[in-house]
């Protein structure tokens, strides 16, 4: 389990196709976690599994007592997927409820709180992939995206859960706002934004398929408009 403490290694450039290979797509949210299987370059499988990175403040809240804002601050600064990864005398503190100082609390104990659900959420995607007729055949890995997916150790974990590779997907050549929107839990919203441009672009050129294009385009900015 030592290995898992460290990230896995990332390749600046892929050669490969990762859509045409086969690849998974797991976007990690606050109330769900949604599963798409690409293959030869299209959709192959989808599923919304009702599970999220929610779900472990909530665990995080109950196990230790506390506000779901203060389990938010700790999951994000302190949590971890794998409790092996940290030291038995590291120590976090804790505002508990009904309590008027801060408590010192194990940090591998808030890692024990959080590891469950996590493997929870790794094994859901597991049998989708099964489902989808993929397990533990695509080439391409799998691409988490979502909020949800910068917990730390949650990678290293998915990895050795799934045997396969794993990386984290982030919005790229964003111009005017890459440092707000760079990480993965933008990755959705950027997407849509693309894809709307895409969609609109095409319905200029097709008049035959303009008005559906264009009827799409407009409940899509609709959408991020309201998201945002």
């Amino acid at each position: 389990m030592r290995s898992a403490c460290r990230a896995p290694g990332s390749r600046s450039r892929r050669t490969y196709n990762e859509l045409d290979l086969g690849v998974a797509l797991v976007d990690v949210g606050g109330g769900t976690t949604d599963v798409a299987l690409f293959n030869e370059g299209s959709v192959v499988h989808t599923a919304v599994l009702p599970v999220g990175a929610t779900h472990v403040t909530n665990d995080v809240a109950i196990g230790l007592r506390t506000t779901l804002t203060e389990a938010e601050m700790l999951k994000i600064n302190y949590g971890h997927a794998i409790p092996a990864c940290i030291p038995r005398e590291e120590m976090v503190e804790v505002h508990q409820i009904g309590q008027d100082r801060m408590q010192a609390v194990p940090r591998r104990h808030l890692a024990e709180i959080i590891a469950p659900r996590a493997r929870e959420i790794l094994e859901m995607v597991k049998l989708e992939m099964r489902r989808g007729g993929h397990d533990g055949f695509l080439p391409g890995g799998v691409v988490f995206t979502g909020g949800g997916c910068r917990l730390l150790g949650f990678t290293e974990l998915a990895q050795s859960l799934l045997e396969l590779p794993v990386r984290i997907g982030a919005p790229g050549q964003t111009i005017g706002m890459n440092d707000q929107v760079s990480g993965p839990a933008y990755a959705t919203a950027v997407g849509l934004l693309r894809w709307g441009t895409k969609l609109r672009h095409h319905g200029n050129g097709h008049a035959a398929v303009g008005a559906g294009a264009s009827a799409v385009y407009a409940k899509t900015v609709r959408w991020i408009k309201d998201f945002f």
